[in-house]
């Protein structure tokens, strides 16, 4: 038997869950089955998939050792901590607190996934700065609260702890967490557009189509398009997300037909070969360059952070306007 204590970290999560991340290998039916069949019990008793675990409760696993060995997966991430990192990561980190680590994620960076990816080199800049330490936690390892498309530029907010990823996830699904974005797109935009409709996903395609009617399976969005400045026929352009779906954005401005430049999935493909040709662009040129989250962590403030967007695209636009 292997018994577990709860800690912070782990605490206000349902056990199914926890125990997934846990026994990561075994699959969700496994963990089901072995807290159904009770070989997982909470403070000695059977407990329900969906009970939120408290901070000092004992999880006991009642599964031989090899089995839970062989389904076990610790967060395996290592940084010496005398190792000197400069030059080894390529992360900016424009916000940072014992709570939130805020980084300015370069075009063409995975968010999560791969061993560059934001989350992984966040993790690995946390550990350097002794911020967090695997080898402490059972399941927790800091991760994002949200996401952005490979080659959308912009902040990623990473959470130190598992109260900070609840409190901020719960924020942004209450929309409570503002979004403001830069994109340069192609046509001329004068006037502020207020967007709305229905988006839906083709998962085949990973490709999105607004509509202003419902259709099965669509979802709500909801943008905002303000001119920034006109550049010849293209336009500077403030996006705020009001929700923030999945190539939201991207679908929006497809379908007004003013799509970003660079978009190789919804923009111009005459327009994306002049713009690779004349200044090697080859993804949209879309930046999440400010969030404010409302009542941060239920302090009583707002807590705004800002992200310059990348130097070549300033010198595009530069270039643009002579």
């Amino acid at each position: 038997m292997k018994e577990i204590i709860v800690t912070e970290n782990e605490s206000n999560q349902r056990v199914d869950r926890f125990m997934g991340k846990y026994l990561k290998l075994a699959g969700k039916g496994f963990v089901l089955k072995s807290i159904r069949k009770k070989y997982i019990k909470v403070n000695g008793k059977k407990t329900d998939p969906a009970y939120k675990l408290k901070e000092g409760d004992i999880v006991s696993i009642y599964l031989a050792d090899s089995t839970v060995d062989k389904f076990y997966v610790k967060e395996s991430t290592q940084v010496d901590g005398d190792q000197d990192l400069n030059g080894k990561l390529d992360i900016e980190v424009v916000y940072e607190d014992e709570n939130i680590l805020a980084v300015n994620k370069k075009p063409g960076v995975l968010t999560h996934g791969g061993f560059d990816s934001i989350v992984e080199q966040g993790k690995r800049y946390l550990i350097y700065n002794r911020s967090y330490n695997p080898v402490e936690e059972i399941t927790f390892a800091p991760a994002c609260c949200n996401r952005l498309d490979k080659n959308t530029s912009g902040i990623i907010l990473i959470a130190k702890n598992n109260k900070a990823l609840m409190e901020t996830n719960k924020k942004i699904a209450e929309r409570k967490v503002k979004k403001i974005y830069t994109a340069l797109i192609d046509g001329v935009l004068r006037d502020s557009m207020h967007l709305k409709g229905y988006i839906l996903k083709d998962k085949n395609q990973n490709k999105s189509t607004i509509s202003d009617k419902y259709i099965d399976g669509s979802k709500y969005v909801e943008t905002v398009i303000k001119p920034i400045k006109v550049i010849k026929e293209y336009t500077l352009v403030e996006i705020n997300l009001i929700t923030g779906r999945s190539h939201q954005i991207r679908a929006h401005l497809n379908q007004i037909k003013k799509p970003i430049i660079g978009d190789m999935k919804y923009g111009n493909s005459k327009t994306n070969k002049c713009f690779y040709k004349k200044f090697a662009v080859s993804g949209q040129m879309l930046h999440c360059g400010e969030m404010e989250i409302k009542d941060y962590l239920d302090q009583g403030k707002n807590l705004k952070i800002t992200a310059p967007i990348p130097e070549n695209y300033v010198e595009i636009i530069k270039l643009l306007g002579e």
